[in-house]
């Protein structure tokens, strides 16, 4: 299949009319391994889906945005600055993973909060994409994200704004609604990113309860339950936030009963891999190449998890899962919308990609 065929067509969705038929048997449950463990599938003997289906996958982003990115020949701090260009789509992390997987033919849901006029475009361009949505609406105005880039010095500069989300909404009884408390009613849970200021980081570990996943990645870190941390088979951060992590709460690992695999990424430099093998933690390195015309690296990061889990949920070993991650991740720099890369790109860079 393709990973760059063209989005599907879908009808708009209400909040109601897009609730999920739970009830329904699900034709990949079967098929899944009762371990939620990453290590069991090191060497990728195991599929967690039937070869002529897709998985069916929870995405938790609930932090959207409205993206807007502005180029700049120049870009001077304290003057007036006229942009050359300007560009507008959906994002955030959870957005972003969503439109991957989609696009790779998943059956993808993504729980969120939206509000306002942004709330509105984030719905429709995310089912433009084909993503099933469980939305729960606030009062607040969904946040917008300005991406500055410098094409003189190719300097991308992020702009995030605050979504806060008050006491008064309930939110987080009303997106635990949408949940259904049914182990096996997705085959793969994704958590992404932060929370919208006013709700809890504990909402993740609740779904991951509910859901009870065969595999489920966190790609965040910040105020995130350690319970959490040894039930996910997967933890993905970069090296800053890993170092955060350790100088935040030494000896985090050794208190967990189980350890995730870690995919840890650092920019255009060194990747890496710990994850179990035959009973023993072993790391794997990956090398990127220098990338030329780099147009935006914001939401790379995103393309990366997602992928790497459309590899793990096919049966891939769980070393080329990360390496192919890491080369669609590398080509959606090359482009300006996150989430997006041409094939040629991907299967250039995948070429490059040393490993050891």
């Amino acid at each position: 299949m393709s990973a760059c065929k063209l989005p599907k067509k879908t009808e708009n969705r209400t909040p109601e009319s897009n609730l999920p038929d739970f009830e329904k048997p699900h034709p990949i449950q079967d098929s899944c391994p009762t371990s939620r463990y990453l290590w069991q599938n090191v060497d990728g003997t195991k599929k967690l889906f039937k070869e002529e289906e897709m998985a069916k996958v929870l995405v938790v982003g609930m932090n959207p945005a409205w993206q807007i990115t502005l180029e700049f020949a120049s870009f001077h701090w304290g003057q007036v600055n006229r942009a050359e260009v300007r560009h507008e789509f959906v994002a955030g992390k959870g957005q972003n993973v969503a439109k991957v997987l989609s696009r790779f033919g998943h059956e993808t849901w993504l729980l969120q909060v939206i509000g306002g006029a942004n709330g509105r475009r984030i719905e429709e361009a995310l089912c433009r994409e084909g993503v099933h949505l469980l939305n729960v609406h606030v009062a607040a105005e969904s946040r917008v994200c300005n991406t500055i880039i410098e094409k003189t010095s190719g300097q991308v500069t992020e702009l995030v704004e605050p979504f806060l989300v008050g006491p008064e909404e309930d939110a987080m009884r009303r997106v635990l609604e949408l949940i259904p408390p049914k182990p096996g009613s997705f085959d793969a849970v994704i958590y992404c990113g932060t929370m919208p200021d006013g709700m809890s980081p504990s909402l993740y570990l609740e779904t991951q309860r509910r859901v009870n996943p065969a595999f489920s990645v966190l790609d965040s870190f910040r105020e995130i339950p350690r319970e959490l941390l040894g039930a996910v088979s997967c933890l993905k951060i970069n090296v800053q936030e890993f170092e955060e992590l350790e100088k935040s709460d030494p000896g985090w690992a050794g208190r967990l009963d189980r350890m995730p695999a870690i995919l840890l990424t650092d920019g255009p430099h060194v990747a890496r891999l710990l994850a179990d093998e035959e009973g023993k933690r072993q790391e794997w390195s990956f090398h990127l190449p220098r990338l030329e015309n780099l147009q935006n690296p914001i939401g790379a990061g995103d393309t990366v998890t997602a992928v790497f889990a459309h590899f793990i949920l096919s049966g891939t070993p769980v070393p080329e899962a990360f390496r192919q991650a890491l080369a669609v991740g590398s080509a959606s720099c090359l482009t300006l919308v996150p989430g997006e890369y041409r094939e040629e790109d991907w299967r250039r860079i995948l070429e490059e990609i040393r490993a050891d």
